[in-house]
C-alpha cells in the first residue's frame, strides 16, 4: 500500500525538524520565492516525484527532496529519481560502487551523496557540509 503524499510530507517535515533546520542553505520548498518555486516545479513536472518538500543549496548546485523522489542539479547536470528507482547510495559521492575501505575523510566536510538507480545511472545530490549534509 502506497502512503499518501500528505503523510510522507508530514514525515519528511518531522524528520528534518529533529535537526537544526532550516539553515542558511536549507529550507522548506514553499519558503522559496514564488518565481523560483515555479522554475523548480517546471523542472520536476512529469517526473513522478510527488510534492517538493525540502530544498538544499550547495556551492555547486541544489537538491530537492520530494514525497516520492529526489532531484538535483550539480553544476550544469540535472538528474532525478523516484525512491523506488534507487538501488544504492554512497556518502562518498560517485562512483557509488567503488570501495572506500581505506579512505579517511572528515564527515563534517562532506557535501555530496552519490545515488545509483536501477538502470545503473548515477548522479549526485548536493548540500552544504555539516548539519545540512546529515539531514539530507
Amino acid at each position: 500500500m502506497d502512503k499518501s503524499d500528505a503523510s510522507i510530507e508530514q514525515r519528511i517535515r518531522w524528520r528534518v525538524q529533529q535537526n537544526e533546520f532550516p539553515s542558511n542553505n536549507s529550507m522548506f520548498f514553499e519558503s522559496r520565492d514564488e518565481s523560483k518555486q515555479t522554475y523548480y516545479r517546471s523542472l520536476l513536472k512529469d517526473r513522478s516525484l510527488g510534492v517538493p518538500v525540502v530544498f538544499f543549496e550547495g556551492e555547486k548546485g541544489w537538491t530537492i527532496v520530494s514525497t516520492k523522489g529526489i532531484a538535483s542539479k550539480v553544476e550544469s547536470v540535472f538528474d532525478c529519481s523516484t525512491y523506488k528507482e534507487i538501488v544504492n547510495t554512497s556518502q562518498f559521492g560517485l562512483p557509488v560502487n567503488d570501495s572506500k575501505d581505506n579512505l579517511v575523510i572528515d564527515k563534517k566536510k562532506m557535501s555530496e551523496i552519490g545515488i545509483k538507480k536501477k538502470n545503473q545511472n548515477e548522479f549526485l545530490v548536493i548540500t552544504t557540509a555539516g548539519n545540512d549534509y546529515f539531514i539530507l
